[in-house]
């Protein structure tokens, strides 16, 4: 059995019974956390309190010590009820006890989210995942449908008592004085009325589904005042309650004191949850805001819908220039930010601040350079704004020279972190990209600096929990670039975890795009063709990706048109769709491209030139028609460096020394043709840096082994020439290793026997015992 049994269900579907029958049955120490409850000291100190029946000695370190030694060769089992009031680092610790502890755990939550780690012990078989169906099976009861439940007990109160709790609708903490002056008491609504409300420390909140249950029962006139009431000390919710009233002008009134804040601080997830239920109508003030805010969360189609609703906002066009400029569209990104500086609603310095970055970085982008005196102009005018100052600081680093660059990185870098975390992702962003290109020019060290800085914004990301996707992604890929492929792979997964949790689409996308570049490098194909897949669900059609798997598939006639499409697309990921078809990349335009470029080999996985068997042409920069009698040279030539005696025997077999001119006159024209890595050494002739399709081909049958199906070498290798019976067995010896490594891991290929038919040895490997008599009775088997 898994020592981690993981229970994902809603309210009311019997988690808490199902964990208490069996901490009564099987003597189980049973734990409930409570919401604010979830830190790693009230994990510890809740632990040590079940399990030993006394308080936990203080400070922290030495209770967690005490708790490992004193579970030292016991398993007890641990019943976990409502994790998902835990911190995410409360998790990891909850999940580690299994690696340094013998317990056993059954966990119970609303949702799994803490447990970060939970994919790997599934996958590992450490853990079992159970839903909603499999809980109602072990309880042996349907599911309570909890705010159903909820709404039969407020309507078997008495009308009087109900309408006393009803007047506090709204409000998500009650005090004890409060329910007292209502006729009202903790013990009667819960002891005797069952209302599910929490208690801590005299302080009484009720349920989520309670709260909805009394709101939907109050009259306006309730949610208005409770409303009023709660605008200082909660004014989110403050103005739902408006908005609940019929009062969404003041709700808006509310949202235009804190709209500044969240422009200056990027708060968008602030910002949506105050806006996202106004009218129409009554948005008007905040519509571009909401654009600007929904666009930057993920929710693009619908960031784009209002933006263009609001076409005279100064924000909806800022909008949709960063959108443009995403999209790599940048003439049309600037085109709108000078719309936007030039507009009539143009009211705030801080939209004239954000207009004016949009638009440097479109020009950056589109290949203006002089912008050095603009930029600093705008820092000079971003400095009311501390969040929007640093992040004109982290724009005006990528305008000079990356030695220079460094030692303002680290400087802003040190600032932001201090003052500003989630700023500080920028200035690590241009630290690493100066870093790249100083490695590239021959200083390797300065990447282990870069990743002892990502590594501190990742620690900074334990508290400011938004800049941990962008830390985990910019150390994955410093660790990508120096080839250390598994560092890489574990902390990109991270990033996208992380990523998707807040959610940042960007993030998410770039980690996933670089952890598809890391699993060809691992020749992972599988697990390659598993994220592009995930791009495109996520609605990122990936042409270069699926032409990246072509390539290593050896599918060249699909790889070009694919890889021609991404060439023409913008930044990094353009660059490098050029730097595989050959055609000059400027790293100092793209940095992120060397990435890319380490992993993939150079320029492409084999060297970037492939000598196709099946369409008689050389890929290299260019494709380049061949004649068969220049591909039958090259083709020999790949054997290895000859003499063009040695060459001539290798195409023509015994007696061919004597058409040595013709090799010559081969040799000539393929030098016209300017076929790169054809060179001269000594009196011989060498092709450099070339890889058959074929041969590639058969690696990814390695991974895939359906590409072993009908794979038939006199087929595929046709000619009549010594040095196509040469390749013919070459190949097919290739063939049947790969058919043998699958056989010896369980998977039988249906026509791998078809590859030699006449080995003994090769079909008893495979298992096709009847093959051995019939070959001895000098028959060929079939």
């Amino acid at each position: 059995m898994p020592r981690l049994v993981a229970i994902e269900a809603p309210a009311g579907w019997g988690k808490s019974t199902y964990l208490l029958r069996r901490a009564q049955e099987e003597d189980g120490v049973y734990v409930a956390f409570f919401p604010g409850e979830g830190t790693i000291r009230d994990l510890i100190r809740l632990l040590y309190s079940a399990l030993f029946h006394e308080p936990a000695p203080e400070p922290l370190p030495r209770a967690t010590r005490e708790l490992l030694d004193r579970l030292e060769g016991q398993a007890p089992l641990l019943l976990m009820d409502d994790i998902h009031h835990l911190i995410p680092e409360a998790g990891d610790i909850l999940l580690a006890l299994l690696e340094a502890t013998p317990v056993r755990l059954v966990v119970a939550g609303r949702h799994l989210i803490p447990l970060r780690f939970l994919p790997r012990l599934l996958g590992r078989g450490v853990a079992e995942r159970l839903g909603p169906e499999d809980l109602t099976r072990l309880v042996g009861f349907p599911p309570l449908a909890l705010d159903e439940e909820v709404e039969a007990r407020l309507e078997a109160m008495p009308e009087g008592l109900r309408a006393s709790l009803v007047d506090l609708a709204g409000l998500p903490l009650w005090r004890e004085g409060e329910l007292w002056s209502r006729g009202l008491s903790y013990p009667l609504l819960v002891g005797v009325h069952g209302l599910p409300i929490h208690r801590h420390k005299g302080v009484y909140w009720p349920h989520e589904a309670l709260q909805e249950a009394l709101v939907r029962r109050a009259s306006r006139e309730i949610l208005s005042r409770n409303a009023a009431r709660l605008e200082e000390e909660n004014p989110a919710l403050s103005a739902r309650l408006y908005l609940l009233s019929g009062h969404p002008d003041r709700a808006v009134k509310l949202a235009l004191r804190r709209a500044p804040s969240w422009l200056a601080e990027s708060a968008w997830g602030e910002a949506i949850a105050w806006l996202s239920e106004v009218p129409a109508e009554a948005l008007s003030p905040l519509g571009g805001l909401l654009a600007l805010a929904l666009l930057e969360t993920g929710q693009v189609e619908r960031a784009l819908a209002l933006a263009r609703a609001y076409p005279e906002d100064a924000l909806s066009l800022i909008a949709l220039a960063i959108h443009a400029y995403r999209a790599g569209e940048f003439a049309e990104s600037l085109r709108l930010a000078q719309e936007a500086l030039g507009g009539r609603t143009f009211a705030t310095a801080l939209t004239h601040l954000l207009a004016r970055r949009v638009s440097l970085a479109a020009r950056l982008a589109l290949g203006e350079r002089d912008l050095k005196e603009e930029t600093l102009a705008l820092l000079e005018e971003a400095q009311p704004y501390p969040g929007q100052a640093l992040a004109v600081q982290s724009f005006l680093l990528h305008l000079v020279h990356p030695e220079t660059r460094l030692e303002g990185a680290e400087r802003g870098f040190r600032h932001a972190l201090a003052t500003c975390p989630h700023r500080a992702v920028g200035f690590l962003q241009a630290y690493v990209e100066a870093a790249l290109l100083l490695a590239h020019r021959g200083q390797p060290g300065l990447v282990a600096r870069a990743i002892e800085l990502a590594r501190e914004l990742r620690e900074a990301g334990r508290t400011h929990r938004f800049v941990l996707p962008f830390a985990l992604f910019l150390e994955g890929g410093l660790h990508a670039f120096r080839g250390q492929l598994e560092e890489a792979a574990s902390a990109l997964e991270q990033a996208q975890e992380e990523a998707l949790t807040w959610p940042i689409p960007d993030v998410w996308r770039a980690a996933t795009e670089l952890l598809t570049e890391v699993r060809l490098a691992q020749g992972l194909l599988e697990a390659a063709h598993a994220l592009v897949g995930e791009l495109e669900a996520h609605g990122h059609p990936s042409p270069l990706y699926k032409g990246l798997l072509a390539l290593y598939r050896g599918d060249m006639a699909s790889a070009l048109p694919l890889l021609e499409v991404a060439a023409e697309g913008p930044l990094a990921k353009g660059a490098l769709a050029r730097a595989l078809l050959g055609r000059p990349v400027d790293p100092e335009e793209e940095p992120w491209v060397l990435v890319s470029l380490s992993l993939l080999g150079g320029i492409a996985p084999w060297g970037g030139r492939v000598l196709s068997l099946r369409e008689r042409v050389a890929y290299v920069p260019e494709r380049v028609d061949l004649t068969e009698r220049e591909f039958v040279y090259l083709l020999a030539l790949l054997q290895g460096p000859a003499t063009p005696q040695e060459l001539a025997e290798r195409v023509y077999g015994e007696g061919g020394t004597e058409r040595v001119g013709a090799v010559h006159t081969s040799i000539f024209r393929l030098r016209a043709k300017r076929i790169p890595g054809l060179e001269t050494l000594g009196n011989r002739y060498v092709l450099r840096g070339y890889r058959l399709d074929i041969a590639l081909h058969l690696e990814a049958a390695r991974h895939f082994p359906h590409l072993l199906q009908a794979f038939d070498p006199d087929t595929l290798i046709p000619g009549e020439e010594p040095v196509y019976a040469y390749w013919r067995e070459e190949i097919r010896q290739q063939a049947k290793a790969v058919a043998l490594e699958w056989a010896h891991k369980g998977v039988a290929l249906p026509h791998a026997h078809l590859l030699d038919p006449e080995d003994p040895v090769f079909l008893e490997a495979l298992g096709h015992r009847a093959a051995i008599e019939a070959l001895r009775e000098g028959n060929r088997w079939h």
